[in-house]
């Protein structure tokens, strides 16, 4: 059997409900996460354990946990593990391709450098401590064993780009995933797992698809973390995030077209969602928010009738899953969602 799990980083529920209509396969209404953020989640997802088990978390994003991951237990199993990754956070980097005999992704993991300072890591442990954080950055570029003058560099290119001073990139990746998808050779046992950044900030979707613009000037998130409510534009905000998860969806239609030639079972999931002024938060660095922690899921394969279930479902059931149809294993927290 060939699976495929593909992560719609950051989609909430009800934009899934909204734009996805037309994805096939058994919907699971009540599944939820067991973290509002990409590290902790995925470390989970990819061991059966909670967040709490694994040890990886917003200060240790690194994929270090002393449990085998999901992928070399296939790649014991005699599966090819392969994966395509849009995300920073999830890749060799933070050891994500552990178990993976291929592992490349978008141009954001071209940037990654080992000998660069980790500007990922550094804006995870200081986030919210102000613009004095910047301060220490350029310090910890001078004193830590980086290639100074090109970590300086890549942290002043990351923040214009927030700041829409530089020439944006046609999308976040979803493109060089269909490209990436449609080139492969892809054999009998395979095992593989993307990750689409679309939904996240900035919340800037090609032209064609805008209908409003928050990343101009000093960047969304400045925008909408700073000043009183009343200097956010809600629905601005709103409609930006929409526009993407427009494209995402017409992205993901015809990368799941691809998928479902080559693939037996294509698992569909956000790993959580985003908040958009609710709770008076923004994005997902906080909370555990029904917005934050409710996510679509979606299982397309055999016997998998195209339907909807209420049943009490978490992201622990995916490594669960893949394990039960690929080895016939069991997982240590989670159940399987097939069968």
């Amino acid at each position: 059997m060939n699976i495929a799990v593909v992560v719609l980083d950051t989609l909430r529920k009800d934009a899934f409900e909204r734009h996805f209509g037309w994805l096939p396969g058994k919907r699971f209404d009540n599944a939820w996460s067991p973290s509002h953020w990409t590290v902790p989640v995925h470390g989970a997802m990819f061991t059966g354990l909670y967040p709490s088990e694994t040890g990886v978390h917003a200060k240790n994003a690194p994929l270090n946990c002393g449990e085998q991951v999901l992928a070399e237990q296939l790649d014991e199993a005699g599966y090819t593990t392969r994966a395509f990754s849009c995300n920073p956070y999830v890749s060799p980097v933070f050891d994500y391709d552990r178990g993976f005999e291929e592992f490349t992704g978008s141009w954001r993991l071209r940037q990654l450098d080992p000998d660069l300072f980790d500007w990922n890591s550094f804006i995870s442990e200081t986030r919210g401590e102000g613009p004095t954080r910047y301060l220490r950055a350029v310090y910890r570029c001078l004193r830590d064993d980086c290639d100074t003058l090109a970590s300086l560099n890549h942290g002043l290119k990351m923040k214009l780009r927030d700041w829409d001073y530089v020439d944006s990139i046609d999308d976040d990746g979803a493109a060089e995933a269909i490209e990436y998808v449609r080139r492969t050779d892809f054999g009998p046992e395979e095992f593989l797992y993307v990750n689409l950044m679309e939904a996240h900030t900035p919340y800037d979707p090609p032209e064609e698809y805008k209908t409003v613009d928050v990343t101009h000037g000093r960047g969304l998130e400045e925008t909408i973390s700073g000043g009183d409510d009343t200097s956010v534009d809600v629905e601005a905000v709103r409609q930006a995030y929409d526009d993407c998860v427009r494209y995402l969806s017409d992205s993901y239609e015809e990368l799941f077209g691809l998928l479902t030639d080559e693939f037996d079972y294509v698992i569909t999931l956000s790993d959580h969602g985003e908040l958009l002024g609710e709770h008076g938060g923004w994005m997902h660095g906080y909370g555990l928010y029904r917005e934050l922690t409710k996510i679509p899921l979606s299982v397309y394969g055999p016997a998998m009738d195209d339907r909807t279930t209420d049943d009490l479902v978490s992201l622990l059931d995916i490594h669960a899953t893949v394990l039960d149809i690929a080895t016939g294993e069991s997982s240590p927290r989670g159940r399987s969602l097939v069968g």
